[in-house]
């Protein structure tokens, strides 16, 4: 079974707006090789790990992979 994040309860009840973003915000990925893809819905936000800081990656959406969290510099936020 894949993780789904919009479904733990963990990002459920986790914070609803982080890095300028907030859940159900449409935005535009850019991969690192500079591909754009989406639009995607941020469904959600990781939560702080242990000792409190965030890892790079922090950002769930609803793109192809949805277990992987991706960073906010690479989403750009699009019209509905």
């Amino acid at each position: 079974m894949t993780y789904d994040p919009a479904k733990d309860p963990e990002v459920l009840n986790g914070p609803k707006e982080a890095h300028g973003f907030r859940v159900g915000d449409m935005v535009q990925y850019t991969n690192p090789a500079g591909l754009k893809f989406g639009p995607y819905k941020i469904v959600g936000f990781r939560v702080a790990c242990q000792g409190g800081t965030l890892p790079r990656n922090t950002v769930y959406i609803n793109s192809s992979s949805p277990w992987y969290p991706v960073e906010p510099e690479s989403l750009k936020r699009v019209s509905p």
